[in-house]
């Protein structure tokens, strides 16, 4: 992974797309350990891509970090390469000082590790603090050292133009002022030259860069295209998937409706068949009553007239008897009623009669309430008598006494009990 992001870098900055450039060597940073040539490599180039954005201060910072490393491991090379970056910069801010301390040790380790180039270079930068400081001798000796390292590098274009413009700037310094004009002249046809090769160069990584990003954007359609496709696919296979488990769920639907159904129905019918079971309980109840009480009135009824043809003291109690139980008869319906009626017209021979013809416009409810007062119950029995509430027994009281014109209800009791 270290070299795959060390050599993606590297294309971008080729082709100086500087912020790639440096997003691959910080990737590529993460992978390396601690005070490696590796690190140092990668800080050495963010700082040059970072020098070429003119981003001077950042700059800086890397190559002081890759050469502390390089000083830590002792790596001369770097630490000669390091130096002169370094160096470039304080020359850069006018700290000349600085600048010629370190340029001075680059060239000193480029020359002791046959770094021709860099050594050139240095000597150079060298020669040019020395011409700002009035020190043409100095620089006349650097310049001869620039053409002894010439002979061991052969021929190559940018350290000739490198050593023709320091010989144009000696040379102008010491006032050979025609021979420096010559000498800018050769600068000048250098400069052509790596000027001619820098555009074919530059026209090369701009052609290189156009197909490049004609077949990203190829590949790009492609991608999308399959993107599409399985998008499509996944769509048709989700609209599958989404139909079957319609039908499922309408199919468990259809079977819990039709399950539900069939449970309704078998609780219908046992609901229906309980009801009618429970109908013909009650059937059976009623008439088991109207048996017993059919019975009881005659029985009740023998008693009677026993009591009428019989004058002695337990007929009397009979009668007590007879009483008793009139009082605790419960009129729910007619027959009850009617039943109850008969009982008492035993008991109290005309009561309904002479009732009626002293007050002939009262209602059944009315005339049962004086019947239920004759035999002296209270509010509460009489409810439990008539099945209602002990509200509505004094309701209808007070309408009785208000037929009566009566406004006591003791009033009305002694009234009825004389009757």
């Amino acid at each position: 992974m270290y070299n795959y992001h060390e050599s993606l870098g590297l294309a971008y900055l080729y082709f100086l797309r500087y912020d790639d450039a440096r997003a691959q060597f910080m990737s590529a940073l993460k992978l390396t350990k601690p005070e490696t040539q590796e690190q140092i490599g990668i800080y050495n180039t963010l700082g040059i891509i970072n020098r070429d954005q003119d981003y001077q201060d950042s700059s800086r910072v890397y190559f002081e970090r890759a050469l502390t490393l390089a000083n830590k491991i002792g790596h001369k090379p770097w630490i000669g390469v390091l130096s002169g970056n370094l160096g470039y910069y304080y020359w850069k801010v006018n700290q000349y000082g600085k600048a010629r301390k370190l340029i001075t040790l680059d060239c000193e380790i480029s020359t002791e590790t046959k770094q021709w180039g860099s050594a050139i270079n240095a000597l150079h930068l060298l020669i040019d603090m020395d011409l700002q400081i009035g020190k043409v001798d100095a620089a006349q000796a650097k310049l001869l050292q620039i053409e002894g390292l010439l002979k061991e590098t052969g021929y190559v274009t940018d350290l000739y133009s490198v050593y023709y413009r320091a010989r144009t700037a000696v040379l102008e310094a010491q006032g050979q002022y025609k021979e420096a004009l010559e000498s800018y002249r050769i600068v000048a046809r250098y400069n052509d030259t790596l000027s001619r090769r820098s555009d074919i160069e530059n026209m090369k990584k701009i052609e290189f860069q156009v197909n490049f990003e004609k077949k990203q954007a190829e590949v790009s359609l492609l991608r999308e295209k399959k993107k599409r496709d399985e998008l499509k696919i996944t769509v048709l296979v989700g609209l599958v998937i989404v139909v079957f488990l319609i039908f499922l769920i309408s199919l468990n639907v259809v079977r819990k409706r039709r399950k539900r159904e069939k449970e309704i129905a078998a609780l219908r019918h046992t609901q229906v068949e309980q009801e009618l079971r429970s109908a013909e309980k009650e059937m059976h109840k009623i008439l088991s009553n109207l048996m017993e009480k059919n019975q009881l009135v005659e029985q009740l009824t023998e008693e009677i007239d026993q009591f009428q043809s019989l004058e002695s003291d337990q007929s009397r109690e009979e009668k007590d008897k007879l009483f008793d139980r009139l009082q605790s008869f419960t009129l729910l319906t007619d027959d009850d009623w009617l039943e109850f009626k008969k009982l008492f017209e035993k008991l109290n021979p005309g009561f309904f009669t002479r009732v009626l013809s002293h007050f002939p416009d009262l209602t059944n409810a009315e005339i049962r309430l004086t019947a239920l007062v004759k035999l002296n119950l209270s509010n509460l029995e009489m409810a439990r008598v008539l099945g209602i509430s002990p509200d509505s027994v004094r309701k209808t009281s007070l309408r009785l006494r208000k037929k009566l014109n009566m406004e006591l209800h003791e009033e009305l009791v002694k009234f009825i009990l004389t009757l």
